[in-house]
């Protein structure tokens, strides 16, 4: 869109998953006191919306993001998750790493250095929902949601031969 100035992908979405199986670690009679084992989580259900643009309001500056709604849920997840011998309907709980939301925004700028190359300024930062991170839900295993802040400064030579990058994660 506007000569070649924007770009926009749009994008919503349904899912079923039929015969979803699922790692879950669970208390046993072994040296560690734990197992791991896969457990069929029957299916599951989603449908959510993503969209994600870039923009080039001047030369060189580029504003970039992408958002993502998801809405997700086990169906009949009949299972003996926890190795205790009794089977029972966990249709309820939320799988693990799905959070509603998530975005991400943030901008780099190229500089040109003539005979030097060029040198390009990255910032960005990104919100995730919270989240589980076991299949049974336990008691301090949700992730809380999280922001985090990252930059990177990385100088191309004017050949393209070389490129030296620093970057910084979670600043």
């Amino acid at each position: 869109l506007f000569n070649d100035r924007l770009r926009l992908n749009l994008n919503a979405f349904y899912a079923e998953y039929k015969d979803l199986q699922r790692g879950v670690i669970r208390a046993a009679d072994t040296s560690t006191g734990q197992e791991t084992f896969t457990d069929n989580a029957a299916g599951a259900e989603s449908y959510g919306v993503e969209a994600a643009f870039s923009w080039y309001p001047v030369d060189r500056l580029n504003v970039f993001g992408n958002i993502g709604w998801l809405d997700i849920e086990y169906k009949d997840f009949i299972a003996d998750i926890t190795g205790d011998g009794t089977v029972t309907d966990n249709s309820d709980l939320e799988l693990v790493r799905a959070p509603e939301w998530d975005l991400n925004v943030g901008a780099s700028y190229e500089f040109d250095l003539r005979d030097l190359g060029s040198l390009t300024l990255t910032t960005s930062m990104s919100y995730t929902d919270d989240m589980m991170l076991t299949v049974p839900n336990d008691v301090g295993f949700n992730r809380e949601e999280l922001t985090t802040w990252d930059a990177s400064a990385v100088w191309e030579s004017a050949d393209s031969r070389y490129r030296v990058s620093v970057w910084g994660k979670n600043l």
